[in-house]
C-alpha cells in the first residue's frame, strides 16, 4: 500500500513544478494551460523535460534562480525561455547547474547509461589506465595500465599491469585530444613505452585494440592470506553494481568460511556506483549493526520536505541490514575493525562506506585523499514521474544524472575535502606491484599494520615518478565516475 500511495503521491508533486503563490507558500500553483504563440512551432519537448526534471529534483533547485518556482508563471513564459536553447540540450543544462555542481550530466541515449551503471556494461578495450603528466610544464600525458579485465581485447594481446604508453594512433597523447583517442574511438593503436633513468621512450611495439560490449565483475579479487598466526581477507571491489551483490556476498561467504581475522578491502580503483551495494558492502562487514543508521540523505527542500511530511523523518535514512533485497542472508564478518585502500581515484559511494562505518568500527586508510563526494545522483526519463520508463516519451532517449541528495553518516557528518589516509602511500608507476601479492606496496603495508612481526619485501620506490602528477583515470571518463546514484523501485526509494 505504501509504494502506491508513493507513486500516485510522486505523480501528483511532478505535476505541480512551478509557482507556489505570493499569498500562500505552501500552495503551489500548475502553470496556466498554453495559449496560441509562436513560440509553439519550436520543438521543446527535451527542453521541458531538462528544465522540468531539475526543477524538481535537482539538489539546488532552490538556490539557481532560472529553477526558481516563481520564475515563469505561464507555461507560454517557460517555453520563452527555453525556446533560445532549442536542439542546444548540454547548454541548457550547463547553465542550469548550481556553481558547486562539478559532477552533474546529461546523455543523449538513456540505454546506454542503464547499461553502465546498473549492469557494468561499456564499450571497452578491457585496460583500466591512468593517465599522468609526464612534465608539470608541458600538455603531454602518459599512460599506465592499472589493471586488465578478464578476456577483454587487452588481455587477448597480454597487455599488463604497469605497462606505459603515450602514442596513440601516432599521435602524442595531450590534454586536449586524449578524450577523443581513447575514449570516443571504438578502436586506436598504442605505442609501448619504456621507463629509465626518468625518461620515456617509445619502443615501437604497436598494439591494435579494438573495443567490445563487456561486462565488468566488480569483484575483481578476493583471497585469504597467511599473516603470521593471523589470516587476512583481502578483497578488491572496482565499483558499486547491485547485479553483482550477489558475488560479493558469495566472497564473502568464502572468507568467512576461511576463518579470517582480519580484513583488507582494496577500493583504490572504486570511484562509486549504487548506494544499495554500498550499504550491503558495509553490513557484509560488520553484521552486528542491524536496523542502525547507516547513512542519511538531504534533498532538496521541495522534495525533503514533501516525502518527510508523507512518511516520516525516516524517509531517507539508510540502516546496517542482515539480508539484501532479494531476501538473501548476507554473509556478514562481524569485523569491530577493517583496512582500506584508497587512492585519488575512490570516491563517491566508496567514501559512503568509510563515512558510513566510521561511527560503529576502526577504519584505517592507507594509499592516497580521497575524492570528496558526498553527494549522490538519480537518472531522470522524460517520464510522467521521471524516475523511471514507464510511459516515457518515445520520441527522444536524452536522460539526465543530477546530483540530487546529499549523504551524512550517522552521526551528521561528511566530508567534502576527502578522507585523508591514516597512513599515505601512494601509488606510482614503477612500483605498482601484482594486485592481491602481500609484497604489493599498499597491500604490504596493511599487513604490517595488522602484524608488525610480517614484513614483505618492497621493492624501493622511483623517486623520479613522484613528480608525474595524476591527470585522470578510466573511471572518471566513464558514466560510473566519482558517482553516487540512488535508485528507485517500485515507487519508493531504496
Amino acid at each position: 500500500m505504501k509504494n502506491i500511495q508513493f507513486y500516485a503521491s510522486l505523480i501528483i508533486l511532478s505535476i505541480f513544478l512551478i509557482n507556489c503563490s505570493s499569498d500562500d507558500d505552501d500552495v503551489v500553483t500548475p502553470l496556466a494551460t498554453p495559449e496560441p504563440d509562436p513560440v509553439a512551432t519550436v520543438d521543446l519537448e527535451i527542453e521541458n523535460f531538462i528544465w522540468k526534471g531539475l526543477n524538481l529534483y535537482y539538489l539546488w533547485q532552490q538556490d539557481v534562480p532560472d529553477l526558481s518556482d516563481t520564475k515563469f508563471t505561464t507555461q507560454i513564459e517557460l517555453d520563452a525561455y527555453l525556446a533560445p536553447y532549442d536542439g542546444k540540450h548540454e547548454e541548457l543544462f550547463e547553465n542550469l547547474l548550481h556553481n558547486e555542481d562539478e559532477f552533474s550530466w546529461i546523455v543523449d541515449d538513456y540505454n546506454v547509461l542503464d547499461q553502465q551503471l546498473r549492469g557494468g556494461v561499456s564499450s571497452t578495450t578491457g585496460m583500466d589506465i591512468r593517465l599522468s603528466y609526464i612534465d608539470s610544464n608541458s600538455p603531454n600525458l602518459v599512460a599506465f595500465v592499472r589493471y586488465i579485465l578478464p578476456n577483454s581485447a587487452a588481455d587477448d594481446k597480454n597487455i599488463k599491469r604497469g605497462d606505459f604508453f603515450q602514442k596513440v594512433d601516432g599521435q602524442q597523447l595531450t590534454i586536449n585530444n586524449y578524450f577523443a583517442l581513447l575514449f570516443e574511438s571504438e578502436s586506436y593503436t598504442i605505442e609501448l613505452t619504456d621507463y629509465n633513468n626518468g625518461v620515456f621512450t617509445n619502443t615501437g611495439t604497436e598494439i591494435l585494440l579494438i573495443k567490445e560490449e563487456l561486462a565488468e565483475n566488480p569483484v575483481h579479487i578476493v583471497k585469504t592470506i597467511d599473516n603470521g598466526s593471523d589470516k587476512v581477507g583481502y578483497i578488491m571491489y572496482n565499483q558499486f553494481l547491485s547485479t553483482y551483490d550477489s558475488d560479493l556476498n558469495t566472497a564473502f561467504g568464502t572468507l568467512k568460511a576461511e576463518g579470517v581475522s582480519d580484513l583488507v578491502l582494496d577500493l583504490r580503483y572504486n570511484s562509486g556506483g549504487q548506494v544499495s551495494s554500498a550499504i550491503n558492502l558495509s553490513s557484509m562487514i560488520t553484521g552486528q549493526f542491524e536496523n542502525e543508521v547507516f547513512s542519511v540523505q538531504r534533498w532538496n527542500d521541495k522534495v525533503n520536505d514533501y516525502f518527510t511530511a508523507e512518511y516520516g523523518s525516516d524517509y531517507f535514512t539508510y540502516f546496517f541490514s542482515n539480508s539484501m533485497e532479494s531476501g538473501e542472508a548476507i554473509n556478514n564478518l562481524n569485523m569491530n575493525k577493517v583496512i582500506i585502500l584508497t587512492s585519488s581515484s575512490t570516491a563517491s559511494s566508496s567514501e559512503l562506506v568509510i563515512n558510513g562505518l566510521d561511527p560503529y568500527i576502526e577504519v584505517i586508510l592507507i594509499g592516497d585523499t580521497t575524492v570528496g563526494k558526498t553527494w549522490g545522483s538519480l537518472t531522470l526519463y522524460d517520464s510522467p514521474d521521471y524516475t523511471n520508463k514507464d510511459d516515457i516519451n518515445p520520441n527522444h532517449t536524452w536522460a539526465m544524472q543530477p546530483l540530487v541528495v546529499e549523504t551524512q553518516n550517522s552521526v551528521g557528518y561528511n566530508n567534502k575535502t576527502g578522507f585523508i589516509p591514516d597512513y599515505e602511500l601512494l601509488e606510482y608507476a614503477s612500483n605498482l606491484g601484482v594486485l592481491g601479492d602481500p609484497n604489493e606496496p599498499l597491500l604490504s603495508k596493511a599487513l604490517e599494520i595488522l602484524d608488525p612481526s610480517t614484513k614483505y619485501g618492497l621493492d624501493k620506490l622511483d623517486e623520479e615518478l613522484i613528480g608525474h602528477e595524476y591527470f585522470t583515470d578510466s573511471k572518471k571518463e566513464s558514466a560510473i565516475g566519482n558517482n553516487m546514484f540512488i535508485e528507485l523501485k517500485d515507487g519508493f526509494i531504496k
